[in-house]
């Protein structure tokens, strides 16, 4: 299979699978893969980078008891989102989670602090604090690859941290099958490499 990646105008920029480009300058960009097979068929697909994205404002607030946790009891609470970019935020589109940290010996959460402590492996921590659990398993495919796929696949690329911990926090598609993967900004590059 060839590739040629244009990430602004018809310029082709790269011709890797998997190509690491920077925008310059802050914009929502078309970059547009051809990919041509040996046959000399080719076909292609658009995919829209928007570069300078800031982070959304979330705020969660409750008027019910903010201070102990009561198991089986409702939580009343609402959820507002303000986007410098985005300024109609639909609700639906919006996913609250909650997890409970239980308390131990010390008034020590038994996850979260001790996360980074290095007791536990940091990048598994954060896969799972996050929401990579949705589409990932370990060894079995489900809506994305198996981590142990991934893995194989990258066995003996040196750059393989670099470029995968790049995909995590920007989001991607195309290598693995149709879905595409969500971007996690939240986490930054300097976290996954320290894992």
């Amino acid at each position: 299979m060839s590739y040629e990646w244009r990430f602004e105008g018809n310029k082709v920029a790269s011709h890797e699978a998997n190509p690491e480009y920077t925008f310059k300058k802050n914009g929502i960009y078309k970059s547009i893969l051809k990919v041509t097979d040996p046959a000399g068929k080719s076909a292609y697909d658009t995919l829209i980078i928007r570069v300078g994205n800031t982070l959304p404002q979330v705020s969660i607030k409750t008027n019910s008891n903010s201070t102990f946790y009561f198991d089986n009891t409702p939580l009343n609470y609402s959820v507002k989102v303000a986007d410098n970019e985005d300024k109609v935020i639909d609700p639906k589109k919006i996913k609250v989670t909650l997890n409970y940290l239980a308390k131990i010996t010390g008034n020590k959460a038994t996850l979260g602090h001790q996360q980074i402590s290095g007791s536990l492996n940091l990048g598994k921590s954060l896969m799972a604090a996050s929401d990579c659990k949705a589409c990932h398993q370990i060894e079995k495919k489900s809506v994305g690859p198996a981590f142990m796929e991934v893995s194989k696949r990258y066995r003996g690329d040196k750059s393989a941290i670099s470029k995968l911990a790049n995909k995590v926090i920007v989001g991607g598609g195309g290598v693995w099958g149709e879905h595409a993967m969500a971007a996690h900004p939240q986490i930054s590059k300097k976290m996954l490499l320290k894992s």
